[in-house]
Parts: structure tokens; sequence; C-alpha cells
């Protein structure tokens, strides 16, 4: 065959890829204005948390502050979502963070966690417990030896399993009524608690806002719905914000 009629298929356009300096800045600066409207908006919501303490909301009660909203970074498949999460660290907070606007104004005020990807979840696996599994693994490795605030992220963490626990029980008309009337065993007493337990998340870390990003919703085709719906449920905090990636369409699908 002639070299001029060669079919070559270049996969780096589309193949997630972690990038490191050697690479060459040509190799990320198309990437640079999606990171500079994530950082934009984080900033947004640090700066929103702040105006509500301002006008002295009680920014520790769930009910006066809640927030049902993500950043989403959406796209049709191999057009790059997976890219910008793996990255986002490095972009946001880390190595490449010098070179995106705006990013100086979240130095040290924001923790960008390791990208949680459904698609390897279990079926009967809890999301949230995917997220909770994700948030101690972090803490544990930051903290090390050091034990400040942890005695407070811990019980906080307890309680939220406890909830948990009960509320997933296959059991359910045995619970105390005690208990349900209480709420310690409602959605009301879980968001409530999952809000202290972000709260002692961030001290733990010394920053203002914690970071979920979340990729390949769209792919778990059995559990996307519910994914999409404990994002919504239980990441209402001021305190956490989820990056979500996934094909609109896609999702249309798995939520019908």
């Amino acid at each position: 065959m002639n070299s001029d009629n060669k079919i070559i298929i270049e996969l780096n356009n589309i193949r997630a890829k972690k990038y490191h300096h050697n690479d060459g800045a040509s190799n990320h600066i198309l990437l640079d204005k999606y990171y500079e409207k994530i950082a934009d908006l984080i900033a947004d919501r640090i700066d929103e948390v702040n105006h509500y303490k301002s006008l002295q909301f009680d920014i520790d009660n769930i009910n006066e502050v809640k927030m049902h909203d993500a950043i989403l970074v959406y796209g049709s498949r191999g057009n790059g979502k997976s890219t910008v999460m793996i990255n986002l660290k490095d972009f946001i907070t880390g190595e490449y963070s010098k070179d995106v606007e705006n990013t100086k104004k979240l130095k040290d005020k924001v923790r960008i966690f390791e990208t949680i990807d459904p698609t390897i979840q279990e079926e009967d696996e809890d999301f949230l417990l995917v997220i909770l599994s994700a948030i101690l693994k972090e803490v544990e490795s930051h903290q090390e030896n050091k034990y400040s605030n942890r005695d407070k992220f811990y019980d906080s963490l307890e309680n939220v399993l406890k909830i948990v626990e009960a509320t997933r029980s296959s059991n359910k008309d045995n619970i105390d009524i005690f208990d349900k009337f209480y709420g310690l065993k409602s959605g009301v007493g879980l968001a409530e608690e999952l809000h202290n337990l972000f709260k002692a998340t961030k001290d733990i870390f010394g920053v203002e806002i914690l970071v979920i990003p979340i990729d390949d919703v769209d792919m778990n085709l059995k559990q996307g719905y519910q994914i999409a719906d404990s994002i919504r449920k239980y990441m209402s905090s001021p305190y956490i914000i989820p990056i979500v990636a996934f094909d609109i369409r896609q999702m249309r699908v798995v939520t019908k």
C-alpha cells in the first residue's frame, strides 16, 4: 500500500491520560479553559459560604444552608471528560495550577479527592459507602500519626454508618418506634450527620471546601440513577462539591 493511503487511527485524543511536565505544555493547554471554569465555580461556592456566615446563618445547620448543586462535565464518549477528571487535582491545586487563571485564590482552601469510578462498583454496593470509603482513605493517609480533629471525624463517621445500616436494613419492621420518631434513622438525620462529617473532614485538611470528582456515572447502567440520586440527596452540604462527568444522552437512557 502506498504510504499516502495509510489509514491511521490516532487514539491519543480520546484516551484518558494523566499529564506530566515532560509531556510539554502543548498537550494540556486546550484543557485550561475547562479548569478555569471549574476553579471559578469552586471559588463561587467559597464566597457563597462566607456570605452566609456574614449574614449570620447557622452554617452548621444543614436545613439553613442545603445546596442541591454540582459541577457537571459533560460530552459524548471520547471527548476528554475522563482526562479532565484525572488531572483535576493537578490543574486546580497541584503542579499545573499556576498555568490556570484564578487558582491562586483557591490555594490552601480546597481539598480535591481522587476520582471515584462508579463503573467498578459492585451491583449490591451502596454508592454512599463508596464515597465514605474514599474520604476515610484520604483522611487516614493525610493524618498518619497525627491526631488533630480525629475524634470528631470518627464520631461523625460512626454515626453516619449507624444510620446507613438502619435505613438499609432489610429488617426495617423491627426498627424501634422511638428511633423513627427522633429521626435518627431518617434521611433527614442522615443528611445532618453527613454535614457534620464533611465539616470534620474539611477541618482535618485545614480547608474550606471538599471536592469529590465522580467519573462515568452514565456507564454504570444498572445503578447510574441511584448513584445520581445519592449525589443529590447526600452531597447537599455547602462544605462539599461533587464534580460529575457523564454523557447526557447516555444518562437519559440510564435514568429511563
